[in-house]
């Protein structure tokens, strides 16, 4: 069965930005059972802000299809593909505004304050590790680099994420191992964020 999500303004919805104190990751006894309160309530975050999103597009829900009848779907309905969500397959209307993408696109950019927290977490990871010898500014560069790929994440689950790789790695991580350890807090938002783009360059071209 197939129905449509009545449509509303996008215009300033950005993800929550759940604030996390130092006491979610002390005492020792009790880090395993806040960590994982942490991570249901970004999953339901997340949930509630993607359906709120999804609302303001328009968005077309239908059961899942195998492929050929997802194509004629999309092709019945005039609608582009965006992906599964909930045990959803959503799609988005076509011949939209650009705005309206646009806006959607916006919605779902993580936008947050700079952290020094996130920065400190980073500089222990650093001092608890083996790293390869590397000059000063390298080593400073390096930093600034991961320092900024991890402004697009929540400050609260990066300082979760670094601080239990403190406790589990050896050597200092790459940015594809710390990525992939953030991807459980962003992972339905970055999807609905990489479809939106390809439909707007889809609209645009």
């Amino acid at each position: 069965m197939t129905s449509s999500i009545t449509a509303t303004p996008t215009q300033g919805l950005r993800p929550t930005d759940i604030i996390s104190s130092s006491s979610e990751i002390s005492p020792q006894s009790s880090k395993l059972a806040k960590r994982v309160e942490f991570k249901s309530r970004v999953k339901n975050e997340s949930k509630i802000h993607l359906q709120s999103v999804l609302r303001s597009l328009g968005a077309i829900a239908h059961e899942p299809l195998s492929y050929s009848e997802m194509r004629e779907f999309e092709i019945a309905n005039n609608a582009h593909y965006l992906g599964k969500w909930f045990d959803i397959v959503y799609y988005i209307p076509a011949q939209q505004p650009i705005e309206l993408y646009s806006r959607g696109i916006d919605a779902v950019t993580p936008v947050y304050q700079e952290d020094v927290s996130v920065g400190k977490a980073l500089y222990e990871l650093w001092l608890v590790t083996k790293t390869e010898k590397m000059a000063e500014l390298d080593r400073d560069a390096m930093m600034a680099a991961y320092i900024k790929k991890l402004g697009e994440y929540s400050p609260a689950a990066v300082r979760i994420v670094l601080h239990e790789m403190m406790e589990t790695q050896t050597w200092w991580p790459s940015w594809a191992e710390i990525q992939n350890r953030l991807a459980p807090y962003v992972t339905d938002t970055q999807r609905l964020h990489r479809a939106l783009t390809l439909v707007l360059r889809k609209e645009a071209a």
